[in-house]
C-alpha cells in the first residue's frame, strides 16, 4: 500500500526540480512555467507543495432550442458549406485562423504546430471536427477580381457531451476582417466580408448536434445546454443582435449562466522575464486577457 505515504509530493517537488534545472542542460531551453488542471480536491496540494495559483477560465452554460435548430433552414446571405475536415488538406487554413482567432487573443491557449495539427488534433477529434467553408469570390464584396474562386474555411467546431450537456471543445472562426471601433464595437467596412459568429455557430453546431443524434421528435420544448467560452458567448450575442430575429430565438440568452472554469494553475518559475506571465496578463485591472485552453489540448 503506497497511499499516504508522501510519494505525490516528493514526485512533484522532483518534476518542479528538473523544470527549474532544464535551463543549465545543454540544448534544452529555459522553462518559464509549468502549468495543470486540477480538481478542487487536489488544488491545494499543488498550491501548498509546489506553489501553483489558480487562473479562472470564464465559461457558460447556454440552452440551445433544438427545435428552432433543426426545423428552420439557414437564413442570411451568406453562402456558405459544411464538411467534416480533412487532414492534412485543412492544416495550412486551419493553423493560421487558429493563430489569429485564440492563440493571439487568449492567455493559456496551446501554440499548435504543423504536426501537431496533422497527428494529434486530426486523431483526438475525428470525424466531430466541422468546417464552414465558402468560395472566395462569395466572401468579397467585389466578385469581378475572384474568377478562380477557391474554397475558404471560415469557421469550425467541435462538441463532446460530458455529464448531461455538451462541451465547445472547439471551435474558432476567420476574424482576419473583423475590424471594430473600441467605442461603439461596430464592424468596420473592409474589402472581405466579416463572419457573423451567431451565423457561423448556428449552422456548425446543427451538423454537430445531428451528429451526435441529437432530434426533435415532436417535441417543441426539447433543449439542450451548450457549454462554452464566454468569450464566444459574447460575440454570438453580439452578432445575433445583427441578424434577422430568428438567429436571436436559436440561443436561450435569458437562460444562460456563468459557469467557471478555475481548475488551471500555474507556477512561474521566473518573474523577471520581460515577457507578461498568465498572472499578470489575466488578473491586471486595464483590459485582462481571457484565459482560455481549448478542451482539445487538455491532455
Amino acid at each position: 500500500d503506497h497511499q499516504r505515504r508522501g510519494l505525490s509530493k516528493v514526485l512533484l517537488q522532483d518534476a518542479l526540480k528538473i523544470i527549474r534545472d532544464s535551463s543549465s542542460r545543454v540544448g534544452l531551453e529555459a522553462m518559464s512555467c509549468s502549468s495543470l488542471h486540477a480538481s478542487p480536491t487536489f488544488q491545494p496540494v499543488y498550491s501548498k507543495v509546489g506553489g501553483y495559483k489558480s487562473v479562472v477560465s470564464q465559461w457558460s452554460l447556454v440552452p440551445i432550442r433544438l427545435q428552432y435548430f433543426f426545423s428552420s433552414e439557414s437564413t442570411g446571405n451568406q453562402s456558405a458549406f459544411m464538411r467534416q475536415a480533412q487532414f492534412p488538406k485543412d492544416t495550412p487554413q486551419l493553423m493560421k485562423l487558429h493563430q489569429i482567432y485564440s492563440e493571439q487573443r487568449f492567455a493559456g491557449c496551446i501554440i499548435r504546430s504543423e504536426t501537431y495539427w496533422n497527428d494529434y488534433v486530426s486523431a483526438e477529434l475525428g470525424d466531430t471536427l466541422w468546417v464552414m467553408t465558402t468560395t472566395s469570390s462569395s466572401y468579397h464584396e467585389d466578385d469581378s477580381k475572384n474568377e478562380d474562386s477557391e474554397e475558404r474555411i471560415v469557421g469550425w467546431i467541435s462538441i463532446r457531451k460530458r455529464g448531461g450537456r455538451y462541451q465547445l471543445r472547439e471551435f474558432g472562426a476567420d476574424i482576419s476582417a473583423d475590424e471594430r471601433d473600441k467605442e461603439t464595437g461596430e464592424a468596420k467596412v473592409t474589402l472581405k466580408k466579416p463572419v457573423n459568429m451567431a451565423f457561423v455557430m448556428k449552422e456548425l453546431l446543427s451538423k454537430a448536434l445531428s451528429q451526435a443524434g441529437e432530434t426533435v421528435e415532436g417535441d417543441e420544448g426539447s433543449a439542450v445546454s451548450l457549454h462554452l467560452p464566454t468569450v464566444v458567448w459574447n460575440e454570438i450575442k453580439r452578432d445575433a443582435s445583427i441578424l434577422d430575429s430568428c438567429h436571436q430565438i436559436y440561443f436561450d440568452f435569458d437562460g444562460a449562466q456563468v459557469d467557471d472554469d478555475d481548475g488551471w494553475m500555474y507556477v512561474v518559475f521566473d518573474e523577471s522575464k520581460e515577457q507578461t506571465n498568465v498572472f499578470d496578463s489575466t488578473m491586471r485591472n486595464e483590459d485582462p486577457v481571457p484565459h482560455l485552453v481549448w478542451p482539445t489540448d487538455s491532455f
